[in-house]
């Protein structure tokens, strides 16, 4: 599997054979260029316009933003409800957290989380081999909430994302506040994850150079422009 990030809270995964997820889109006035490309499947953990925007996405894609279960292109999406802010919805709103399978690897996105997780809740998430979590503050988690979450969900890549990048109007803190103090952290502009992890595996931390170009992916296998 092959991971891309858009910005902000956006991802497009993409398995072995081609087949694209594109998490949480944003619209335009995020002041970010808008996703830009052929999908198979969206994910939206909520309805805000940084979150949920299907401006300038291509192909006949199918949008998961229910709960529970829901099979899409192959591929089952596991969504959990969870809260946008410290105070159970009651300030922005609830939140859907997506745990699915790509190639084998499972993923976590945690969306616009607000609060840390209990271990019950991070149990019921089940084994995660790549979790994405917010880290930037004022709208979700910020550094040190972030790293609370990552003692409760023991995920062998972690992909920080929701943080100040150029270009965005939101708010919001640096990843390097997050970074502090960890070793095992690398950039790179993809991240290749080529089978499931075998555990024990030391923790690493992937940051992600967005890619607004859509060059890098191109049409979907057997489909042009």
């Amino acid at each position: 599997m092959r991971v891309h990030w858009l910005g902000h809270s956006c991802f497009v995964i993409e398995d072995s054979r081609g087949l694209r997820v594109l998490t949480d889109p944003y619209g335009p006035a995020l002041g970010l260029p808008r996703p830009d490309t052929w999908v198979d499947v969206v994910t939206a953990s909520h309805d805000h316009f940084d979150h949920f925007s299907l401006d300038g996405l291509r192909g006949d894609f199918t949008v998961v933003r229910a709960r529970g279960e829901t099979r899409a292109r192959d591929v089952t999406f596991r969504g959990y409800r969870s809260f946008h802010d410290l105070q159970e919805g009651l300030l922005r709103g609830e939140n859907t957290i997506y745990v699915f399978d790509v190639d084998g690897v499972t993923c976590a996105h945690l969306g616009d989380l607000g609060h840390v997780l209990t271990k019950d809740e991070a149990a019921r998430l089940g084994p995660i081999d790549l979790l994405f979590v917010p880290v930037g503050g004022n709208y979700s988690l910020n550094a040190r909430l972030a790293n609370e979450v990552l003692e409760v969900v023991d995920a062998p890549f972690v992909v920080p994302m929701h943080y100040d990048i150029p270009g965005l109007i939101m708010p919001l803190g640096k990843v390097r506040k997050f970074l502090k103090g960890k070793r095992a952290v690398r950039t790179a502009p993809t991240l290749t994850i080529p089978e499931k992890p075998k555990r024990p595996r030391p923790r690493e931390i992937v940051v992600l150079e967005p890619c607004f170009d859509p060059a890098p992916f191109g049409p979907r296998r057997g489909e042009t422009e």
